[in-house]
């Protein structure tokens, strides 16, 4: 770190180690070629150093274009490549990029430029053009004016300096929350036309009374003007998803590094349904497993998960009952398969679906017959039955399930029991292999859970919004007393709340908050560190296991392209559209305040500061 800063603080030490380490990557034969690349990039963005007298690459940057226009869906990128491309990029655009992430002066209309060259339809220019526009749409700066004068093109306006002026103008108003209700407008009217976002022709579109209503603060902007703004993200969507799978977009970048992947993952409100999908579909099809090993034969013991079944019906006694559901002992159809399936390694389950649509072949001790595909996805259907139901307690209904008004509405956490179990957590990760199984296969799984999970996976922010969904009485009083304010007239603080460091965790054990917790009032004094350690308690306790069932869909599925998703969508993958639409869904203005401010990045305990 400390070298680091002494080459980017020295201007002249920087350009001799850029000039080295482009040498050794253009070397033949040299080995570390990818730390090298990712050392390049880091002081790429961290130098502030003009880019004069620095060793050209574009005849780099054509030769791995070159190569790169030979791939198709179903080629493996190599690991290296998106990762050399985001150099090349960044460094042949760097002088655009930092110009376009200082903010617009509102009062300065930038110069009209008469004669300006058509964008080309290549691959370097859609690759530039993503590194360019999302830096424009995640600064909210205006496009360079090739862009302008395409965005114009579409919606069927000429390129002259009113129209310039006029869209400059257009852009400086819309904001991250418009755009989201705008995009939100075009899919609706997509949905409603059986039409695609990519393609929708923008001569046809105009805001219904209906959108004026529910996005009141498009109402200010022209149809013209709304034309354009969507011009600019339907363009940005079609360029993306031409490139996609030649972007880094999940490595573990520091903070101040803004790679382009980054940067898309604070934009996944941008990025339409179907580019999205369209990346998973490529990141699935490059990583089809083949080996000899696939297609396994995993034999099950109705009889067992049966007899399990009825005694746990029959039982009155509460400790029996607890004892046949427990997670380690369980005979349920989840937990058999689970033991069955760590005989093998994962990456079976990475195979196509073989003649009889099945990944695995099921065969039932003691039984006869053939297992055609029906066994196999009524095998897969009681897995996740077995889940969410009182046959294994892997996980728990949450709080706000349980309330005698919400019992319709159930949703699942992990049991905070398992917290300290690498048994339990190996389970944890099988669980996440099945939802990879359900997004590589496509057959629609009811896994009910809580929204904390979902955002794992995606790698979004857990906060206190999400513990308030899943236990709306904890967080009510949380926030009473951190907002709570004492006054000569109103009751004494501690006898109203009557509250120790010590709470109920989702199961309803109680834990301690700090050493001997549970004989430490809370007070006035120390109502705010009560505060943030019960919440911080809520929002880690399940984060072992959410962690786990991440990993285990990376096994499977790629999480480059699962970052571009929000957990609301991928929740959708992975069930199918659910039949009430607005199922566990916040307002809709709430909904695209988070979107729009949010950032993506797995950080437990932003919710808590």
């Amino acid at each position: 770190e400390m070298c680091k800063e002494k080459i980017v603080s020295n201007t002249q030490f920087f350009r001799t180690v850029m000039r080295n380490l482009i040498s050794y990557l253009r070397s033949v034969g040299m080995p570390f070629k990818s730390r090298v690349i990712e050392l390049l990039i880091r002081l790429l963005y961290s130098s502030h150093v003009a880019m004069s007298d620095l060793p050209n690459v574009e005849g780099m940057y054509s030769i791995v274009l070159r190569y790169c226009e030979g791939i198709n869906a179903e080629t493996v990128v190599p690991v290296q490549l998106p990762l050399l491309i985001e150099f090349l990029a960044s460094y042949a655009n760097a002088r655009q990029l930092k110009t376009l992430s200082i903010p617009d002066d509102p009062s300065v209309l930038p110069p009209f430029v008469e004669s300006v060259a058509p964008l080309e339809d290549s691959l370097r220019t859609a690759i530039d053009s993503v590194y360019l526009l999302t830096r424009c749409l995640y600064c909210q700066t205006i496009p360079p004016a090739p862009f302008l004068q395409e965005f114009l093109r579409r919606s069927g306006k000429p390129w002259n300096q009113a129209h310039f002026e006029q869209i400059v103008q257009c852009f400086r108003r819309f904001t991250r929350r418009l755009d989201l209700s705008l995009i939100s407008a075009l899919e609706q009217r997509c949905a409603k036309d059986h039409a695609t976002m990519l393609t929708f022709p923008l001569a046809d579109f105009a805001l219904t009374d209906d959108d004026k209503a529910r996005y009141y603060g498009l109402n200010s902007f022209s149809p013209l003007e709304v034309r354009m703004r969507l011009a600019f993200i339907q363009f940005f969507n079609s360029r993306l998803q031409r490139v996609v799978h030649l972007i880094e977009l999940g490595s573990p970048w520091e903070d101040g590094i803004n790679t382009l992947g980054k940067l898309l993952g604070g934009l996944t409100g941008y990025i339409f349904p179907s580019v999205k999908e369209n990346a998973l579909e490529v990141s699935i099809l490059q990583t089809i497993y083949h080996g000899k090993d696939c297609y396994p034969v995993v034999e099950l013991d109705n009889r067992r998960a049966f007899t399990e079944l009825e005694r746990s019906q029959m039982a009155g006694d509460a400790e029996f009952d607890e004892e046949a559901r427990n997670a380690m002992t369980s005979q349920c159809t989840f937990a058999q398969l689970f033991r069955q399936t760590r005989k093998f390694k994962v990456d079976v389950l990475r195979a196509k679906l073989d003649s009889r649509e099945r990944l695995l072949a099921v065969k039932y001790k003691g039984e006869q017959g053939l297992d055609w595909g029906g066994i196999y996805r009524d095998m897969m259907e009681r897995c996740i039955e077995d889940l969410f139901s009182d046959r294994i307690d892997l996980f728990i209904p949450s709080p706000n399930s349980q309330d005698e008004e919400k019992n319709d509405d159930v949703v699942y956490l992990p049991n905070p029991k398992y917290r300290e179990s690498s048994d339990a957590l190996a389970m944890y990760g099988f669980v996440g292999n099945l939802i990879g199984i359900a997004l590589r296969t496509k057959q629609r799984m009811a896994f009910e859970l809580c929204s904390a999970v979902w955002k794992t996976i995606v790698g979004d922010v857990v906060t206190i919004d999400d513990v308030d969904s899943v236990d709306h009485a904890f967080v009510s009083t949380l926030r009473q007393v951190n907002e709570f304010t004492q006054t000569d007239e109103s009751e004494d603080f501690q006898e109203l709340f009557v509250l120790t460091f010590s709470v109920l965790d989702s199961a309803g054990n109680e834990v301690e908050l700090m050493p001997s917790g549970s004989q430490v009032p809370v007070t006035y004094a120390n109502r705010s560190k009560f505060y943030q350690l019960a919440l911080e308690s809520r929002l880690t306790e399940g984060k072992q296991a959410a962690e786990a069932i991440a990993a285990g869909v990376y096994a499977l599925v790629p999480q480059r392209a699962l970052s571009l998703f929000t957990w609301e969508q991928l929740e959708r993958a992975v069930k199918g559209e659910p039949e009430v639409v607005a199922r566990r869904r916040r307002s809709y203005d709430v909904d695209l305040d988070r979107r729009a401010e949010t950032p993506h990045g797995l950080h437990w305990l932003d919710g808590a500061a």
